[in-house]
């Protein structure tokens, strides 16, 4: 037997009221199983972009010089922290593609700084 899709209603879709507009007519509670373009907020790539613009933000507020990076040692290039999936920083070099891990330490982001900080290299 195939299982029923997920129920999905247009009052959750983020084109709500261009379809409303569109349709001419309140379609808030309507069947939206079979619509192509159904897309609730935290689905939709404008949330993404938005979420990513927030951690910029808040990354640039909090940057100061105590914990500023040192440059990638294979090509000097501008280096940044991120996050996996599983949750652990590692360091990024923008310009090689460069990754880098500190073990335990990859899950607390300023021992993945000061670690980053304090190896040889340029």
């Amino acid at each position: 037997m195939k299982p029923e899709p997920q129920k999905r209603i247009c009052g959750e879709c983020i084109h709500e009221y261009a379809c409303s507009a569109w349709n001419r007519g309140n379609m808030h509670n309507t069947d939206a199983r079979n619509c192509a373009n159904y897309e609730t907020v935290k689905t939709s790539n404008a949330y993404y972009i938005g979420v990513q613009d927030g951690m910029k933000i808040a990354k640039a507020e909090t940057a100061t010089d105590d914990n500023e990076l040192k440059s990638c040692p294979y090509c000097g290039g501008k280096v940044e922290i991120f996050e996996n999936y599983l949750k652990q920083f590692g360091v990024h070099c923008t310009v090689c593609g460069m990754i880098t891990f500190f073990g335990n330490d990859s899950q607390n982001k300023q021992k993945v700084t000061c670690r980053w900080n304090e190896r040889a290299g340029t």
